[in-house]
């Protein structure tokens, strides 16, 4: 149950508006501060990352960045798209709750973590990809572009095509600041 509050939290801080990217940049350059944090830039670099960390503060309207510029670049969302996709999962319920079982077939996967029946809030606490891949599948290219459509969540290009792989690999793109 405390993995269905996690994602109702997130939830909130998603927005759902119909807002475009221009939009949502030109609301950052308004926003009461933003600070340069040269110690974001020292975490990545220690972990040989290249990009950059965005934290928005609502609280004071101030945004927190090693890199603005990379921040309103599109990226693919690769591993952050378990967010919306559970949202989705247990909005259509395709996902009951956070213990339904995602069933291993015994096929050798990427990580040893996913060779294994997981409980979805294990799915998600692995990341695993093959887990979120049926769950995509199963919601359907429809109903996947309308909620992404309602969360408003960047540009993904959704089809018959890459349903289980949009968020991965090809054109889909989002920024930082759209996630936030």
């Amino acid at each position: 149950m405390k993995f269905v509050y996690i994602i109702l939290s997130i939830m909130l801080f998603i927005s759902c508006t119909d807002k475009n990217a221009d939009q949502v940049k030109n609301e950052v350059d308004r926003a009461k501060s933003k600070t340069v944090v040269s110690g974001f830039q020292s975490i990545l670099n220690s972990a040989n990352v290249h990009g950059s960390i965005l934290i928005y503060d609502l609280n004071t309207d101030s945004y927190y960045s090693n890199n603005f510029q990379w921040a309103n670049k599109g990226q693919l969302p690769a591993s952050t798209f378990k967010i919306p996709n559970s949202i989705i999962a247990l909005e259509t319920r395709v996902v009951e709750n956070d213990t339904t079982l995602f069933k291993w077939n015994g096929e050798e996967r990427f990580l040893k973590s996913w060779e294994q029946d997981l409980a979805f809030k294990e799915a998600f606490h692995y990341s695993c990809v093959p887990c979120y891949q049926d769950v995509a599948r199963e919601i359907g290219v429809k109903r996947m572009v309308e909620n992404l459509k309602r969360l408003d969540y960047g540009n993904m290009i959704v089809d018959s095509t890459n349903i289980d792989m949009f968020w991965l690999s090809g054109e889909s793109r989002i920024t930082q600041v759209q996630q936030i």
